[in-house]
């Protein structure tokens, strides 16, 4: 068993609280707590699969708040979609979450350096990607709107985050 997996199982039912939770909270919202469970099983993957121990947190910690973040992000979207998003409570809002000057600032300073290297990439590959994260599109979509099959557009997004890591993994080296 690698220590992702053994992560993954010691937590899942940091998973299964959270979207309990998050669950009853908003009962009126209308979303299925199995989905919710199912949802947040997924982000403590990627939970896992992001964690970076040497940071020093606990992974329950930042698991819990990544998955919280990851479902509130989610649960906020599907609002917008439908036209509920008055039915959810404003702390579901990610961005009403208090942040300091310095978290303001590291923030713009990111999204810019995240912009530069966006805009750094050929044209295709950076229209495939800002119609896909902007647009909260899926690659058949993007695939639709550029003259792509679905599985090319998915090729290019790939090697266009991949050409992002690295640039972006240069600049945190570098700072």
């Amino acid at each position: 068993m690698t220590d992702r997996d053994r992560l993954i199982e010691e937590n899942l039912d940091l998973a299964h609280a959270i979207a309990r939770r998050l669950a009853a909270s908003i009962p009126r919202y209308g979303m299925i707590a199995d989905e919710l469970d199912s949802e947040a099983q997924l982000q403590l993957v990627v939970a896992a699969e992001r964690y970076d121990a040497s940071r020093g947190v606990p992974f329950r910690e930042w698991a819990a708040w990544f998955v919280i973040r990851r479902l509130r992000e989610g649960m906020r979207r599907k609002a917008l979609r439908d036209g509920t998003h008055s039915q959810l409570p404003e702390q579901y809002d990610v961005r009403s979450t208090a942040e300091s000057p310095e978290e303001i600032v590291d923030r713009t300073q990111v999204r810019q350096e995240v912009r530069r290297a966006v805009e750094s990439l050929p044209a295709r590959s950076r229209r495939i990607v800002e119609l896909r994260y902007r647009g909260d599109r899926s690659h058949r979509s993007v695939g639709a709107e550029v003259g792509l099959r679905s599985s090319r557009t998915g090729q290019i997004h790939a090697q266009a985050l991949a050409e992002l890591r690295v640039k972006l993994s240069r600049l945190s080296e570098a700072a």
